[in-house]
């Protein structure tokens, strides 16, 4: 495997919510690592991208690792063995590590609360080794530079917030470990390529999806705008072609808005038939109705549509019922 080389890296992620022992030490079981891309800063500032794929990362010997693991202070003490764990110690992993969702949990314990106090930390930040998989790809429609396999904990460390474009280069104990600081990548916020792509199969590749198909999708858009005329969707107004590069993509999802169109109710909220005539004893305000906005709902106006419509509903069914 020529590809692959021994490395270790540090990763933070929040600490949770703790609670202390009557003694005063700290119990948590909090999120230590996880699933995904964490990135990583080059001393030249660029980026590399390492994936932590689940069945790494939830792996039988790589959760057990977890047990019995030294907590400290920063990962200034680099790696962590007998010769440097006393001096360098203020708690322990108690448990092997858990999965919870795409996360790994575990127990911890500090004892030495006087330095959680004296240096403010607000992250675990996990100093572990493993094997580096230089083979680049796209995960979830983001790319990476390396695969993380064989992921083994040496230590966990308190660690003040992360900084967004922090670079740290750790040269820690002499036996030619590659040392790197990474934060795991915000799916949800990151552009596919921050560069743009060249052309629309490039685009694809980055998002993950088939490129033929990509590219053929992005020519008959363009044709239709240029023909003013969209034979699938009956498109009446159209935008510029998408024919010049760079070319850029961003994580959209749907999500429920406002519902339009439903019941069709008149003043006193009574629910009318097709021929206009009422359904007795039924009564509708809100959503569910439809006509309220006409052709489309200006903002806000939800509110008073539910607010004045359901007291006048209200009203017209208990008058009803009694």
């Amino acid at each position: 495997m020529e590809n692959d080389m021994k490395v270790q890296r540090f990763d933070s992620l929040p600490l949770d919510a703790t609670y202390f022992t009557d003694e005063g030490y700290l119990v948590d079981h909090p999120i230590v690592t996880s699933v995904g891309i964490f990135v990583y800063h080059n001393p030249d500032g660029s980026e590399r991208r390492e994936l932590r794929l689940p069945e790494e990362v939830f792996a039988e010997k790589s959760l057990a690792s977890y047990k019995g693991k030294p907590i400290i202070v920063t990962h200034d003490a680099g790696y962590v063995d007998t010769d440097n764990v006393k001096e360098e110690g203020i708690g322990t992993i108690l448990s092997e590590g858990y999965r919870d969702g795409d996360d790994v949990r575990a127990e911890i314990i500090i004892h030495d609360t006087d330095s959680l106090r004296k240096y403010k930390m607000r992250e675990l930040s996990c100093g572990y080794n493993l094997r580096l998989d230089e083979t680049p790809g796209v995960w979830e429609g983001q790319p990476y530079d390396a695969i993380q396999r064989d992921i083994e904990i040496n230590h966990l460390a308190l660690v003040d917030k992360a900084r967004a474009g922090e670079q740290a280069r750790l040269n820690i104990d002499g036996q030619g470990r590659n040392c790197m600081k990474g934060e795991k990548l915000n799916m949800e916020n990151t552009t596919k390529r921050t560069d743009g792509a060249p052309t629309p199969e490039e685009l694809a590749k980055a998002m993950g999806v088939d490129e033929a198909a990509f590219a053929e999708t992005m020519k008959t858009w363009n044709g239709y705008v240029a023909a003013k005329n969209d034979p699938d969707f009956g498109r009446t107004s159209f935008a510029k072609a998408l024919d010049t590069a760079p070319y850029y993509a961003i994580k959209v999802t749907a999500g429920v808005h406002h519902t339009m169109g439903g019941l069709k109710i008149n003043a006193n909220t009574e629910v009318l038939k097709a021929d206009g005539s009422v359904i007795p004893g039924l009564f509708a305000a809100g959503e569910v109705t439809g006509g309220v906005h006409g052709a489309n709902r200006l903002g806000g106006n939800a509110v008073a549509d539910f607010t004045v419509f359901g007291r006048i509903a209200g009203a017209a069914a208990s008058k009803y019922a009694a």
